[in-house]
């Protein structure tokens, strides 16, 4: 995993389903979207809609299938960008959530107040310890000081939910994700509720089947 400090989280929405609705989302969040210079859509994207909007003609554009992985990847992909100084603003979108990341460079540069940053994000395989195991052993690692979260969410289709009891996670809360679907809206949800909480680290996990667990942790800014 590579180190995060550097990628925030700056504001996301539950209303995405069209390039209308991103243009209120910008516009409230008070982002030109001169500033975007990548788009990672996960689905089908209306590009002449974004290009009537304002989004640069160098804006790259990255356009993932809907349903055959994990949206987490999407996220993990965006930061890593951003880490590596490939993109300064990047715009996630679904059909469920929209998701603005930026650089400590564009924070800057635009005066942008961050809602959290990434305490870590990785991807295992967990079929040969317990989930919650294997999940506190890769944190522990990766990130002690969000190993131990205030939010906690795992979905999976076929997943029962685990026990936290007698683990490290036995203090967090659950988070409902409205839209079980989109992994995006996963990230929001479990953003939204270290707000209402006024907790500090969250964990949103997804486990596809074979066994692949993805999971991406906020810190609350």
């Amino acid at each position: 995993m590579a180190e995060t400090a550097g990628a925030f989280w700056i504001a996301h929405t539950y209303q995405a389903q069209s390039a209308a609705d991103v243009k209120a989302f910008l516009v409230e969040s008070r982002i030109r979207p001169a500033w975007i210079s990548s788009i990672h859509a996960i689905g089908s994207l209306d590009l002449a809609g974004y290009s009537a909007m304002g989004i640069p003609a160098g804006c790259v554009v990255y356009s993932w299938p809907q349903r055959v992985f994990s949206g987490h990847r999407v996220v993990h992909t965006a930061v890593r960008s951003i880490l590596l100084g490939e993109t300064e603003m990047a715009l996630l979108l679904d059909s469920s959530a929209a998701v603005l990341l930026a650089s400590h460079i564009a924070v800057g540069r635009h005066n942008l107040f961050p809602l959290a940053t990434f305490g870590a994000f990785s991807a295992f395989n967990h079929s040969e310890l317990p989930l919650l195991e294997k999940l506190a052993s890769s944190l522990a690692v990766q990130s002690p000081e969000s190993a131990s979260p205030n939010a906690l969410l795992i979905e999976g289709s076929s997943l029962k939910r685990p026990v936290k009891k007698g683990t490290r996670f036995e203090n967090a809360a659950w988070v409902h994700n409205p839209e079980p679907d989109s992994a995006l809206a996963g990230c929001c949800s479990v953003l939204d509720a270290l707000f209402t909480s006024g907790r500090k680290h969250g964990l949103a996990v997804d486990v596809e089947p074979g066994g692949l667990t993805l999971y991406t942790s906020l810190e609350r800014m």
